[in-house]
């Protein structure tokens, strides 16, 4: 008995496929499966997004569980991500990025940026939402952010030494 008979035996149970149709289709939608997460991750080191080690003297902020929303267009503003999403503020970066299962998928959503302080147009406050504008070479994008030290972040950014932008914060 092969490897690929006793590997087959130990799955039957699992998947029942009791026609050589059913494992065809079953094998092309787990190959298609493959290429797209192998796409996505290539995709995401093409990218190259370093976020900078929390422990580094310069990093004045670092939260864990943030969540954030894009703006970029219409399928952004209803995406976003929910306390799964990392935020570091240096002396010359707000770094957000997220953990590795979401990393791959996040590409299309406008949620992973490395943005120098001094392309940050506005920050504003309202409520628990931190609303944030940024320059881009290809315009302004505008993010919200929802974190649960909204103060300790607000000081990092204010901290932060060549931010372009006051600080506009309002209850």
């Amino acid at each position: 008995m092969s490897v690929f008979e006793r590997f087959w035996v130990f799955l039957d149970p699992l998947f029942s496929f009791h026609n050589e149709r059913s494992l065809e289709v079953f094998v092309a939608i787990a190959r298609w499966n493959i290429i797209a997460i192998s796409f996505l991750l290539w995709r995401r080191k093409k990218r190259g997004l370093v976020l900078p080690n929390p422990d580094d003297p310069d990093v004045l902020y670092s939260e864990k569980s943030a969540s954030v929303t894009s703006y970029k267009n219409i399928f952004t503003r209803f995406g976003g991500a929910s306390n799964c999403m990392i935020l570091m503020v240096t002396r010359t970066h707000l770094a957000i990025a997220s953990y590795f299962p979401f990393s791959a998928f996040f590409g299309f959503s406008d949620l992973e940026h490395l943005i120098p302080s001094k392309n940050i147009n506005a920050v504003s406050q309202k409520w628990w939402r931190l609303t944030i504008e940024f320059r881009v070479p290809t315009g302004t994008r505008t993010i919200d952010v929802w974190s649960w030290k909204r103060g300790q972040l607000l000081k990092a950014l204010a901290d932060s030494g060549e931010i372009g932008c006051a600080i506009n914060a309002q209850s």
